[in-house]
Parts: structure tokens; sequence; C-alpha cells
């Protein structure tokens, strides 16, 4: 499975599994509706006054877009992690348990621990594609929105795989040599996962979609991690 194709993959499988909806789903439209509502308020309040020229009112339309990208990637990248973890583990274990595999069960509390501590430790990522974002907003507003949907899709599957890889039962220092040695090839499917997101932004609701679907193709992804990690060590 190469990066680009990963989050086709995920949201297809995921679309295609109606017995994996129920609770990923309900958690997605949650996320989707308090991201929805943050980004439709923040543009609101951002938007350009009417009596602007057409060509800088056009211009801060983007703006504002690319100011609500920042608040919904600040709201993806610090709040929702911990949720959406604990929203799609047990999806995760239904599709190693439908393999023929036993995920690696961690004590919740522990669980919960260690995701904190993951976001904490990851805090630089997680930061650089708000602060990205707000660069590009205000010099080429344009594709601010865009640069934004590659963000979520670096943060939801730097989550996803980080939650796959403990299902797999591998230990923390090893999980995070893995991340660092597949960060670029994360970052590409991020990009595709940017460009999926972008699309289906404009339908609206199949974004709820996506969402389980990128942690479903981390799941899928990270099978083959442990042959190619071993290869480079």
């Amino acid at each position: 499975m190469t990066p680009i194709r990963m989050p086709f993959i995920g949201f297809t499988y995921f679309l295609t599994r109606p017995y994996l909806w129920l609770k990923p789903l309900v958690a997605a439209l949650f996320t989707w509706f308090i991201l929805c509502l943050a980004f439709f308020l923040v543009t609101f309040y951002a938007w350009p006054p009417a009596t602007e020229a057409a060509l800088p009112y056009t211009w801060g339309i983007f703006k504002a877009i690319g100011i609500a990208s920042i608040v919904l990637l600040l709201l993806w990248a610090l709040i929702f992690p911990l949720f959406l973890v604990l929203s799609f583990e047990s999806m995760l274990k239904r599709i190693l348990h439908d393999q023929g595999k036993q995920p690696h069960n961690e004590p919740f509390f522990r669980g919960l621990k260690n995701a904190a501590r993951f976001l904490i430790k990851t805090l630089g990522r997680r930061l650089f594609w708000p602060l990205l974002t707000l660069v590009i907003t205000f010099t080429f507003p344009p594709i601010a929105f865009f640069i934004s949907q590659i963000g979520f899709g670096a943060i939801a599957l730097l989550d996803g795989c980080e939650l796959s890889l403990i299902l797999r039962g591998h230990p923390p220092q090893q999980r995070w040599a893995m991340l660092k040695a597949k960060r670029f090839e994360i970052l590409l499917a991020a990009v595709s996962a940017g460009i999926l997101s972008t699309v289906l932004s404009l339908t609206l609701i199949a974004w709820i979609f996506l969402l389980p679907g990128l942690y479903v193709g981390a799941l899928l992804w990270t099978e083959s991690w442990s042959s190619d990690f071993n290869a480079t060590t």
C-alpha cells in the first residue's frame, strides 16, 4: 500500500462495511458539527465589509476562510485527539479480529495517559499546521483552506498510526522510531488525504466517512511497518 493510495483505501474500506459505522459515525458527526459551527462563526465575524472593491473583497473572503481554518486546526490538533482515539479504538479492534489477529489491550487509564503523553510529545508537529495556515492566510489566502486540509490529514494520520501501532502490540520506543522513520510517507499520505478531504468538504456530510476512514487506512497501512522497520535497522 502506497502513502498516496492509503487514504482512498481506508475511506473505501470503511464506506463498504456498514457494520463498522455506528460508533465511529456518531463520533465523526459530533466532530463535524463542532468544527462546522466554529468554522461558520469565525468566518461570519471575519467576513470583509461589502463596501470594499471587488478584488479586496474577494481577497478578504479567502482570508476569512483561512482564519476560520486556523481555529479549526487548533481544535483538531489539541482538543479532539483524545476523543477520537477513544471513539475509534473499538472499530480498529473489530477489524483486527476480522483479520484473525488479537489486538493488544491496555487498561483504560493507561491508554488515556499514553494518548495524552503522545499529544504533548507531538505538540510541535500539531502546531506547525495552524502556524503554516496562518502564514499562508496573510500571504496567499486562496490556498489556505487546502493547506489546512493537509494539516487535518497529517494530524489524523499521526494519531491513527500511533493507535494502530499500540493495538498491534509495539512498545512506545519502537512506535516512536517507526513514526520518525515514516514521517515523509505520512506527509505524502496527508497530502493525498487533504485532496480527498477538500473534495468531500463540498458534499459536507460525506466528510464524516473520511475521518474514521483515515484511521482504518492507518491500521491497514501499519501492517507492513514491522517488516519495513526491521529491514532498515
